[in-house]
């Protein structure tokens, strides 16, 4: 933005939780949103209350929601970062989606919950799985991402053992709010 970290951080404009100096937001890491996991863990609850277990997505009709997690260092210029959906149904076609605004309440989306509505499809995979795949650019690169930028992720899937009476057979997990460095 142009003006000292620590000039942000003393006019209380940016937070340095761990008092380093540099402001939370240019600091790169990622923490999960939008878990179907209930209210009474902190999360929402769920289209037919099928909430999923701590952490993940709402109940796919196996015991448990599908589960978004990332791993690496999202640094544009040196990005190791990825993004596992696990625990979705064998076979079920799905997408990474995401979205560079700050996401809305979740809302009801068939079986699950949708939490970023203005995103974009970024790659699909059946059964799940992890992005980049093999021989493909980073995650920033594609997105053209900046140091300081925020990204959301979710994974829509197909949802055939659908457990809510009526609904669309389809679900999603819970999101990750991705901050990347430099």
């Amino acid at each position: 933005n142009g003006i000292p970290d620590s000039d942000d951080i003393l006019q209380g404009t940016s937070n340095d939780a761990d008092q380093d100096g540099v402001p939370d937001e240019c600091q790169p890491g990622d923490r999960p949103f939008c878990e179907g996991d209930g209210s009474q863990n902190g999360g929402a609850d769920c289209p037919c209350m099928n909430n999923g277990n701590f952490g993940e997505g709402c109940d796919n009709g196996s015991g448990s929601g599908g589960l978004l997690t990332g791993s690496g260092v999202p640094s544009v210029s040196n990005d190791t970062y990825s993004l596992t959906a696990s625990q979705i149904p064998a076979n079920s076609p799905g997408f990474f989606y995401f979205q560079t605004t700050p996401p809305n309440s979740p809302a009801p989306f068939g079986n699950g919950l949708n939490c970023i509505p203005l995103a974009v499809p970024y790659f699909k995979v059946d059964g799940g799985g992890t992005i980049p795949q093999r021989g493909f650019p980073p995650i920033s690169t594609l997105l053209g991402l900046q140091p300081g930028d925020k990204s959301y992720f979710q994974f829509w899937y197909r949802n055939p053992q659908s457990p809510c009476p009526g609904t669309m057979w389809v679900n999603s997990t819970n999101g990750v709010e991705t901050t990347w460095g430099l």
